[in-house]
């Protein structure tokens, strides 16, 4: 039988090495520093593969990864509020010193934050921005709209127009 170079064939499930990916993962750290630290860990495509055919792990490897986003969250904090690189020293020519704003660690401060959120929403919807609009009814709970009412609303609005088309009075009260 051939096997295909997409397709390799797995190393056997450890459940020691499988948790010791969850406890990595949960930290908030990425499975690839954890392959480039331990060479004693099987391949990424092996993981995968415990992922994708071994139940608990996959349901345990997904939950590790969304608990290790909450460790991202606080990196862009730390990040955010650590000034300690905002500003460098240098000397002026009579040997005085002085400070002055530091932009490239200001902006590689702002590119890790900016990194971490945009993955967060790529990868979390617990962090993907709310869009949409929210409807509630005047009682403050949902909005009913059948399709009979979206049918209705949509007759009265062409017999309005049609109205104004052709030269009736309106006070607009009915737009409402």
């Amino acid at each position: 039988m051939t096997r295909s170079l997409l397709n390799p064939p797995l190393a056997a499930y450890c459940p020691e090495k499988a948790k010791r990916v969850c406890d990595w993962l949960e930290s908030g750290k990425t499975l690839l520093a954890l392959l480039r630290s331990d060479d004693t860990m099987p391949s990424r495509g092996t993981i995968y593969g415990w992922r994708d055919k071994v139940p608990e792990f996959g349901e345990a490897f997904a939950l590790a990864r969304e608990r290790g986003y909450d460790h991202w969250i606080e990196d862009c904090i730390d990040i955010a509020e650590d000034g300690s690189a905002d500003f460098t020293t240098r000397k002026a020519r009579d040997g005085s010193e002085y400070e002055v704003v530091d932009h490239e660690a200001l902006g590689r401060s702002k590119l890790r934050v900016e990194t971490r959120m945009k993955l967060l929403a790529m990868l979390s919807p617990r962090f993907r921005p709310q869009q949409g609009i929210q409807l509630s009814s005047p009682e403050g709970g949902p909005v009913e709209f059948t399709d009979a009412a979206a049918a209705a609303k949509i007759a009265s609005l062409l017999a309005l127009a049609k109205a104004r088309a052709e030269g009736k009075p309106d006070d607009g009260s009915d737009l409402a």
